[in-house]
């Protein structure tokens, strides 16, 4: 193959410069990239929640969601920007699970039906793609209409972090063009993203830049999935709307070759494929060109085109999944001795059990707390503290597996008494003693149930008609459902169902193995 080929797959090794697609998938995980992403992701999360605006909808719910915080730029103001219609988007906390998701409201004259908001949702419920996003449910609430008017809602997937490409690329002019592997990049997410949609007997109704998401790892997703169906007014047939999809695709290359929205007009065209010709390859400027002809060519014919970047894509991809499951496998490892930390922190020297002979100086927990004295409290031939955190990795791993290896144990007595343990019997009391702790909590609580909140105290709207489009929205904990609020903690042999705080107050539930 070319050197050129030889330098994408093999990278610096034979060209000496750029990594290779392997060398750049494994680089985005070791030297920080995806962690810091997974921060910017976290920050957004919880941004915004403090500001004037979020604070005057404090208490205010739609629907089945609360803790609204409103997401557009108020200096930019309401535009019909993608969608014909003025729209308001909110991040909200569902009180059914305590997911986050965008909600948004379609504003101005616009009236329509329940019916007719449902007949332009319910076919977009069933689609999924990476480069689509997913639209949960559609329902008309008047809560926070104007004068009482029901609004019709779309809710869709929440990614914190994103931006979208017109405030990426032209709002924001700092930057100059992106440079052509990352419009390949880019032309291939929205090539699969046709495929699939037209597929499904859909469209698009264009790849607007005010309705495309720029997401961590350089990924592009479009937004505001059956919105368009509903605001929108076409009288075309399918295969009319399909065509505008894929020229819309190379009205986008060209904004962003030029790195001018005038430059998708009409008339730009022929200097825009004059100032590509310059700057970009000429792979690129023909399927740019073919794509901008009329009539437009059909998406199946797009992908033959491009074949041979979708699989160098495909090649990226693979190799990107294989570092992040090594990723994968270095956080489980943390995760393990976390969980593991957490029930030896629930179980030694419980102040509540000290007349219980199991519990006592002389029970079997008393072993859980020489072990604990043994990795964290461990001193040297002359008494000076031990700090190495390969110790303590070391005896927490062989804990967690339950290895059969003994571990010399120093007891608190004045006798200085030793006591010789295996790490499987050691494993076997940390499950025993935190076992009894979750059964004296549930019968305590008597496994209560805790019936759904929204924030303020405000009940879960009444006044609004509501269709679903994702079954199973509330988690199930221990054989109740979950409607929000704190809780219960459940326990099975190895296997932990825990709970944390997640945004709004609300709990998120995960299934986790401790084996």
């Amino acid at each position: 193959p070319p050197t050129s080929r030889l330098s994408y797959f093999a990278g610096s090794a034979v060209s000496g410069g750029e990594p290779g697609v392997v060398e750049s998938a494994q680089a985005y995980v070791r030297q920080g990239v995806l962690h810091a992403a997974l921060r910017v992701q976290s920050a957004a999360e919880h941004a915004g929640a403090g500001t004037a605006r979020a604070q005057e909808l404090e208490g205010v719910a739609v629907g089945a969601y609360h803790s609204l915080v409103p997401l557009d730029d108020v200096a930019r103001g309401h535009s019909v920007r993608g969608y014909g219609v003025p729209t308001t988007v909110f991040r909200a906390v569902r009180a059914g699970d305590g997911q986050l998701c965008c909600v948004r409201r379609i504003d101005g004259s616009l009236q329509v039906s329940e019916s007719e908001l449902l007949e332009a949702a319910r076919p977009w419920a069933s689609v999924e793609h990476p480069a689509l996003v997913r639209l949960h449910e559609a329902f008309c609430s008047a809560e926070l209409g104007r004068a009482g008017a029901p609004r019709p809602y779309f809710v869709h997937e929440y990614y914190g972090g994103s931006v979208t490409v017109e405030s990426a690329f032209f709002v924001s002019m700092g930057e100059g063009a992106p440079a052509e592997g990352s419009l390949w990049h880019l032309c291939c997410q929205l090539v699969g993203l046709l495929w699939a949609v037209h597929g499904c007997g859909l469209a698009c109704h264009g790849l607007e830049p005010a309705r495309l998401l720029l997401t961590a790892g350089e990924r592009v997703r479009l937004n505001g999935s059956g919105v368009c169906d509903l605001t929108r007014t076409d009288a075309r047939g399918l295969h009319e709307r399909q065509g505008d999809d894929i020229a819309s695709l190379g009205r986008l290359l060209r904004m962003l070759a030029c790195r001018s929205p005038a430059a998708g007009g009409e008339a730009a065209l022929a200097r825009s494929l004059e100032q590509m010709r310059a700057s970009f390859s000429a792979e690129l400027t023909a399927l740019v060109e073919v794509l901008g002809s009329s009539p437009p060519p059909q998406i199946g014919d797009v992908v033959t085109r491009i074949s041979a970047r979708l699989m160098d894509q495909t090649i990226s991809a693979h190799a990107h999944a294989d570092a992040l499951v090594q990723a994968y496998r270095q956080e489980s490892e943390s995760s393990r001795i976390v969980r593991l930390l957490m029930k030896l922190g629930f179980v030694n020297e419980r102040p509540e059990f000290d007349g219980d002979p199991a519990w006592s100086e002389t029970g079997d927990r008393y072993l859980l707390k020489l072990f604990r004295d043994a990795v964290f409290h461990a001193v040297d031939e002359e008494g000076a503290p031990v700090v190495s955190y390969a110790h303590v990795l070391s005896a927490l791993n062989k804990l967690d597996i339950g290895a059969d290896e003994h571990v010399l144990l120093h007891g608190r007595d004045e006798h200085g008494s030793r006591m010789v343990v295996s790490y499987r019997d050691l494993r076997q009391l940390v499950e025993s003693a935190f076992a009894e702790l979750v059964s004296a909590q549930q019968a305590a609580a008597g496994h209560a149930t805790h019936p759904g909140r929204v924030a303020g105290g405000a009940a879960v709207g009444a006044t609004h008609s509501h269709f679903g489009l994702r079954p199973g929205a509330g988690a199930t904990v221990g054989g109740e459902r979950s409607m929000g609020g704190a809780l219960p903690t459940r326990l099975s042999t190895g296997a932990v169902t825990h709970h944390a705080p997640h945004a709004g107050g609300q709990a998120a539930v995960a299934d986790t193995d401790s084996s």
